[in-house]
């Protein structure tokens, strides 16, 4: 099962590079529990500074996250598919799922909103979300590199309210991993110090913004 985003920034050249790499890991593996990412070498250069940085920030705090509960359960987390150079790029567009993760995820499973309203979880989670319950199947998770444009064709990313589209999707990440408020806090600091966006006055306002908003509800359980 193949998704592309409908912003015109995913070229279906790619297509064939996505399918044999997961032709690749089915072999491998001997399943088809695997989820294909076609990776960008860049983050900001196709959505801007701004986004790219906030995308950068959620990838990383959500592997920080899946790796601290697959320890809990004993289980690594396998990314040797990975390219990982500019970290991997868990919000992708576009993505191609097996046949057995997507019989899973998108038949057997019903959607775990984790604390968030259902209106974000389909509104800003697609990308998200789905990434994070494969890696809780025990998907292989795999990147082949994509083109992108310097600038997305049709975005309609002005529009939203950044602290809450990014603030949705960490708040539903703590949730649904059970992650403890300290444990969470430290992640995004530690993320977020590594960020270009700290460089500006306004950069840093929206990473406070963003931080209080995530760790929001993770605040009151601990009351």
């Amino acid at each position: 099962l193949l998704t592309r985003d409908c912003d015109g920034d995913h070229s279906i050249s790619d297509l064939p590079a996505l399918v044999r790499a997961a032709d690749y890991a089915g072999e491998a593996y001997g399943h088809t529990r695997l989820l294909v990412l076609g990776a960008r070498r860049s983050r900001r250069r196709p959505m801007g500074w701004l986004r790219g940085e906030l995308e950068l920030l959620l990838d990383e705090v959500t592997l920080d996250a899946v790796q601290f509960h697959l320890a809990r359960l004993g289980r690594p987390l396998p990314l040797a598919l990975c390219m990982q150079a500019t970290g991997v790029d868990l919000n992708s567009g576009y993505k191609l799922y097996g046949r057995e993760l997507a019989q899973q995820l998108f038949v057997n499973q019903e959607p775990a909103f984790a604390g968030i309203p259902e209106v974000d979880y389909w509104h800003y989670g697609p990308e998200t979300c789905p990434v994070v319950e494969a890696l809780l199947a025990e998907a292989v998770l795999a990147e082949v590199p994509r083109l992108t444009w310097d600038g997305q064709p049709t975005s309609s990313f002005g529009s939203f309210d950044p602290t809450h589209l990014y603030g949705c999707m960490l708040r539903w990440l703590f949730n649904r991993l059970d992650i403890p408020l300290g444990v969470a806090a430290c992640w995004y600091d530690n993320r977020a110090a590594g960020l270009n966006l700290r460089s500006t006055a306004e950069g840093q306002e929206l990473l406070a913004r963003l931080r209080i908003f995530a760790l929001a509800q993770l605040q009151e359980q601990c009351r």
